[in-house]
């Protein structure tokens, strides 16, 4: 994250929701689908310039996207 910093490209989740990497609130992966195993993993990355343009920054719902996979989608919209 600090390497990608740098060149001025972030985490949308971590800039939308003004958290700090290791401590995040939403997981998005719960391991073998257990609730009970939480982690925060998956990442949408932009630019200085379009993160700009960033509107909103979602965590998919556990109970709903369980059934597909052990990860929840992180929905980024951009305007």
């Amino acid at each position: 994250m600090k390497k990608l910093a740098s060149k001025k490209i972030f985490s949308t989740y971590h800039i939308f929701h003004d958290q700090e990497q290791g401590a995040e609130a939403d997981p998005t992966l719960f391991m073998y689908r257990h609730k009970n195993k939480p982690y925060h993993l998956d990442y949408c990355f932009a630019s200085k310039q379009l993160m700009a343009q960033l509107k909103s920054v979602e965590v998919g719902d556990f109970e709903y996207w369980k059934k597909y996979s052990d990860h929840v989608p992180l929905i980024t919209t951009f305007e």
